[in-house]
């Protein structure tokens, strides 16, 4: 397993440092492997105004996560893939900031 994030090597450092992830690191700061997978740049409302994004902030601040300092391109949506022997067997591209691959089909794509 990978994780793959948009900030420079220095970036990624710094976020391990208060995030430890127990996988693989890379950084790609011009965020070839985003373009690779066809993930999108959002428009503002997807970013920030969307009313899923406004109800992700709000949960994540009631429990006590706060928004630290962007990396990259805040623009940029998310995606999960998982890939086995060179072949994409789930991939979800995020339609907002906050809409991430649910865990249970991560992990049952394993």
């Amino acid at each position: 397993m990978a994780v793959v994030g948009q900030g420079t090597h220095e970036d990624m450092r710094a976020f391990l440092e208060t995030r430890p992830v127990p996988y693989e690191t890379f950084a790609d700061p011009e965020r070839a492997a985003y373009r690779a997978y066809g993930l999108a740049r959002g428009t503002w409302r997807q970013v920030a105004y969307d009313p899923s994004v406004l109800r992700a902030g709000a949960a994540a601040a009631m429990e006590g996560h706060i928004v630290g300092t962007p990396m990259g391109d805040t623009m940029q949506l998310p995606g999960s893939f998982v890939i086995s022997d060179g072949t994409v067997v789930y991939a979800h591209r995020g339609k907002t900031s906050a809409d991430t691959a649910p865990i249970d089909d991560l992990l049952r794509a394993l």
